[in-house]
């Protein structure tokens, strides 16, 4: 296992606010409390990934603030926009019991077999979007990338823990060359 592939995306800093060093979010984690006080979460700079210890969280429905330890000021907290804070891999695996039956994290879907119309198409390399505007990110064996927006209607999950998917795309979405 490689070092990015043990630790899963849980936020985007999207700018400070105010004097202090505190940084907004845009969340894409339905487990707030990983950024509760006293909790160790990671941001990647240059293809590293430091550990920073949560000081403070504010969720207020539109605008989430986190305070880290050793962000002090506001330029040190406009140097991190951009960046993204993830977990280990490890401590996503401590909330599945939290999830319903059905459920699983998006990175259960990442290297999913996609099959369409019963036959091998490609496989699931990524995942863009978060919320209720997620987009499957999908090769086929040629290495050509594909786009579909991950709804019921076209991406059917049930053999998902089996490593697999089944796509519906609608007509046109994928150029599909004969």
């Amino acid at each position: 296992m490689n070092e990015e592939s043990r630790f899963l995306r849980i936020a985007k800093i999207t700018g400070a606010h105010g004097l202090n060093g505190r940084l907004k979010l845009a969340i894409i984690t339905d487990f707030i409390e990983r950024f509760e006080p006293g909790n160790v979460l990671f941001i990647k700079t240059a293809n590293e990934f430091k550990p920073f210890l949560s000081a403070e969280f504010i969720d207020n429905s539109n605008n989430s603030l986190i305070k880290f330890e050793n962000i002090n000021d506001r330029d040190a907290a406009l140097s991190l926009k951009g960046a993204e804070i993830y977990i280990t891999r490890s401590e996503a695996e401590k909330t599945r019991n939290q999830l319903e039956s059905d459920s699983f994290y998006f990175y259960d879907l990442i290297g999913c077999r996609v099959f369409m119309n019963g036959s091998l198409f490609g496989m699931v390399v990524d995942i863009m979007g978060s919320g209720e505007n997620v987009i499957l990110v999908l090769n086929d064996d040629k290495g050509k990338e594909f786009l579909i927006p991950f709804i019921q209607s076209m991406v059917d999950t049930e053999h998902i823990f089996d490593g697999r998917i089944d796509i519906s795309p609608i007509e046109g979405l994928f150029d599909l060359e004969e």
